[in-house]
C-alpha cells in the first residue's frame, strides 16, 4: 500500500515516501520498510564524512560511517545498525542507543530474536572474535563462523560455530560443545528445546543432537537434520558404503 524511493536532482538526494519528499542529503542508501509496513528507515549522507540514520523522519546523531544499514525487528518496534564514530571503533546501535565499542563487527551478523526482545552479533577484539548477546560479551575464540549465528524459534537460546586453532565446535547459550574438524550450522527444533548439527573428523560424518554424537557415516545428505513439528523426533539421510539410510 506504500511506495518509497530515492531521487536526485543535481547533487542533492531525497527519499520520497508516499509522495512526500524528505530533507536534502548528499546521498542515501539502505531504504527499507518495517515488516508491518508502517515504518521506514535509511542511511543518509549529510557530507562526505557525516552519515546519519533516518527512522520515521527522525535523524540520528552523526557518524563517520554506517557499516550496516538499518534492520527492523520482526515486530517492527526496534531498529538496529552498525556505526563507526572515531578511532575506528564501531558499535551496534539499537533504537538510537550505542552498545559497547569493538574493533570490528561483522556487518551482516546483527540479528533480532524471533520475539524481537533480544539482539546478537559477531564482534572482533584484536586477534580474537566473540559473540555479543543482549549486550553481554561471550567467550573469545580464534574465529566465529560467518552466517551461523542463530536464535532458537522460542527466542530463549542462541547458537553459533566457533574455532580455536584447527578445531571447530558449536557454542550453545555460551557453552562450547565437543571439538571436531568441522561442523555445519546448528539447527534448533521448533520448540527451541533441542539443537542439532552435522560434524566430521576426517572423512566420517555424524549427527550431533544436544551435544551427543551419533553413529558415523560416510556422508550425511543435505538438508539435514529435520525435526518433527512437535520437536520430539529428528530425521536425516546418511550414506554408508553404497547404501542410503534414513
Amino acid at each position: 500500500k506504500r511506495v518509497a524511493y530515492d531521487a536526485r536532482t543535481g547533487r542533492k538526494w531525497w527519499v520520497v515516501v508516499d509522495a512526500q519528499p524528505s530533507a536534502e542529503y548528499t546521498g542515501v542508501a539502505g531504504l527499507i520498510f518495517s515488516p508491518n509496513s508502517k515504518r521506514i528507515a535509511y542511511v543518509a549522507w549529510k557530507s562526505e564524512k557525516q552519515m546519519v540514520v533516518v527512522v520515521d523522519g527522525q535523524v540520528s546523531e552523526e557518524y563517520e560511517r554506517i557499516i550496516r544499514c538499518p534492520i527492523f525487528s520482526p515486530d517492527s518496534k526496534h531498529v538496529a545498525y552498525v556505526a563507526w564514530k572515531g578511532e575506528k571503533r564501531i558499535a551496534v546501535v539499537v533504537d538510537g542507543q550505542a552498545g559497547t565499542e569493538y574493533e570490528g563487527i561483522a556487518k551482516d551478523s546483527v540479528i533480532f530474536s524471533p520475539d524481537s526482545k533480544r539482539v546478537a552479533y559477531h564482534a572482533k577484539n584484536g586477534q580474537k572474535q566473540l559473540v555479543v548477546v543482549d549486550g553481554q560479551a561471550q567467550a573469545e575464540y580464534d574465529s566465529i563462523a560467518a552466517g551461523h549465528l542463530v536464535f532458537s524459534p522460542d527466542s530463549k537460546h542462541v547458537a553459533y560455530v566457533a574455532k580455536n586453532g584447527e578445531k571447530c565446535f558449536a557454542v550453545v547459550d555460551g557453552r562450547a560443545h565437543h571439538e571436531y574438524e568441522g561442523i555445519s550450522a546448528p539447527i534448533f527444533s521448533p520448540d527451541g528445546g533441542h539443537v542439532a548439527y552435522v560434524a566430521w573428523n576426517g572423512e566420517n560424518r555424524l549427527m550431533v543432537i544436544d551435544g551427543q554424537p551419533g553413529a558415523e557415516y560416510d556422508s550425511i545428505c543435505e538438508p539435514s537434520p529435520v525435526f518433527s513439528p512437535d520437536s520430539k523426533h529428528v530425521a536425516y539421510i546418511a550414506q554408508k558404503g553404497a547404501k542410503l539410510l534414513v
